[in-house]
């Protein structure tokens, strides 16, 4: 089992999701999320003008009314009219050597089951879960994936120089937190080297 320094990082952050009292799930949310998170995050190029172009040939804007306050439209989109409001966000950066392509897509209603919902997308189990919190470690080939859950460390590091090493974290607190619209969320996150 490998557990480098942004897989901790990763870990630590799956911290947040767990054992919040849950509000009314809302089915129909979950099933847009799953659908929205495979349409537009995970297929095709994880950089934002990637994830921006087929987030607009899905409906998704940066513009218009009822946009969180703090929207930016350089890192966000927010879904086509629907019953519980979802807000992509996608973003790319590089420091110490790596690139972190990051799509995010939050649910503007508690969700039940979306973990259960990747896992059976996906067809494997999480690395990690916990309460309302699942971690997936993953090989994508193409449009592909597989278990990255039990790689050797050389296995692990070819896949990440290649850029195929993905992780997938989804979360849902039950309820907003204070000043929170978006009490769920399925990040996935792509770390490779750079040169």
């Amino acid at each position: 089992m490998i557990v480098s320094r942004n897989i901790q990082i990763i870990l630590s952050a799956a911290w947040f999701f767990v054992n919040q009292p849950a509000l009314a799930a809302h089915p129909a949310a979950e099933q847009e999320a799953s659908t929205a998170f495979r349409d537009i995050c995970a297929t095709g190029p994880l950089t934002p003008a990637a994830v921006f172009d087929r987030a607009a040939a899905h409906g998704w804007r940066k513009t218009g009314d009822k946009l969180p306050k703090d929207f930016d439209r350089s890192t966000q989109r927010m879904s086509p009219d629907r019953r519980s409001p979802l807000l992509l966000s996608a973003s790319s950066e590089t420091s110490n050597g790596e690139r972190r392509d990051i799509c995010a897509i939050a649910i503007g209603s508690p969700v039940r089951g979306l973990e259960s919902t990747l896992e059976t997308w996906l067809g494997f189990r999480p690395y990690f879960a916990m309460g309302r919190s699942a971690t997936f470690m993953a090989i994508r080939s193409g449009d592909s994936w597989r278990s990255g859950n039990e790689l050797s460390q050389s296995d692990f590091e070819e896949a990440k120089s290649l850029g195929e090493f993905y992780t997938i974290i989804v979360g849902d607190r039950g309820k907003p937190q204070s000043n929170e619209s978006y009490p769920a969320q399925v990040i996935l996150m792509r770390v490779q080297p750079t040169g």
